[in-house]
C-alpha cells in the first residue's frame, strides 16, 4: 500500500516490448489506477502482488481497453486491401532470423523487420513506432518467433490493432503443446514451422474465420473489466 496515495502497488508481467509504439503499461496503470492498484516500479526490489498477461490458464488476458474496442472491431471486420500478404515483425534473435530465411525461400513476397541487436536484449534501435506501424498496417498477417510455453499477448493485439492476423511460429512440439492450453478460438494463432518444409499462409477464407474468432474472444470483455474482476 502506498500511504500517500492509498494504492496497492502491482507488479505486471508476461508483457513484451511492443514495437509499433502500443504505450502499454501506461495504459494498464491507468486501468489499475480505476481499482485502487498502480503498476510498480520495474527496478522494485518489493515485494508485490502479480499480475501476469498472457492467454494460458493463471494468466490475466490482454484485451483491449474500452476506447480500443470498436478500433478492434473494424479492424478485425473488414481489414480493408492489403497490399502484402505477410509480414514479420520480431525483435533480433537466431530463430527469428532462420524463420526469416525460411520465410523469404518459400512464401510470396512479404516485408521483414527485425528489431534490435541480435544478443542484446533489450536494446531495440531501429524503426520509429510510426513506421512499425506501417508495416503492420500494410500487410494480410503478422508472423513472429517463440519458444516459450506463451502466446505473447503484446504481439497479438498489436498486430489486431492494425488489421493484421497474429501468428507466433514455433518449434512443433512447443506449438501442440501451446494450442493445447489456449482458449479455442486461439489456438490457430499458434503454427508450427519444420526446417525446409514450405510455410504456407491461409487463404482468404480460412483468414476470415480467424479474424471472426479473434474479434469474438478479444471482446467478450475489455481491459478495464477483466482487472475490475482480477483477484491479486
Amino acid at each position: 500500500m502506498n500511504a500517500t496515495t492509498g494504492s496497492v502497488a502491482v507488479r505486471v508481467s508476461g508483457l513484451s516490448t511492443p514495437l509499433a509504439g502500443l504505450e502499454l503499461l501506461a495504459r494498464v496503470d491507468a486501468a489499475l489506477r480505476m481499482t485502487g492498484r498502480r503498476v510498480a516500479p520495474q527496478d522494485s526490489a518489493d515485494l508485490h502482488p502479480e499480475i501476469r498477461f498472457g492467454w494460458e490458464p493463471g494468466t490475466m488476458p490482454l484485451r483491449p481497453l474500452e476506447d480500443q474496442r470498436e478500433v478492434v472491431r473494424a479492424a478485425l471486420g473488414d481489414p480493408g486491401e492489403r497490399s502484402v500478404s505477410w509480414c514479420l515483425v520480431d525483435e533480433a534473435s537466431q530463430g527469428a532470423c532462420r524463420l526469416a530465411d525460411q520465410h523469404t525461400a518459400t512464401v510470396e513476397e512479404g516485408t521483414v523487420y527485425l528489431a534490435g541487436v541480435m544478443g542484446r536484449p533489450g536494446a531495440l534501435p531501429g524503426l520509429p513506432a510510426i513506421a512499425v506501424g506501417r508495416l503492420l498496417r500494410a500487410a494480410r498477417m503478422r508472423f513472429w518467433w517463440a519458444t516459450n510455453a506463451q502466446l505473447d499477448p503484446v504481439r497479438v493485439l498489436e498486430s489486431v490493432l492494425y488489421g493484421c492476423v497474429p501468428c507466433q511460429v514455433m518449434p512443433p512440439d512447443a506449438a501442440a503443446s501451446l494450442r493445447e492450453c489456449l482458449p479455442p478460438r486461439l489456438a490457430s494463432l499458434v503454427t508450427a514451422v519444420i526446417p525446409g518444409e514450405p510455410i504456407v499462409c491461409p487463404m482468404e477464407e480460412e483468414l476470415a474465420r480467424i479474424r471472426a474468432q479473434l474479434k469474438a474472444e478479444l471482446l467478450a470483455s475489455s481491459l478495464e473489466r477483466d482487472l475490475q474482476t482480477a483477484r491479486v
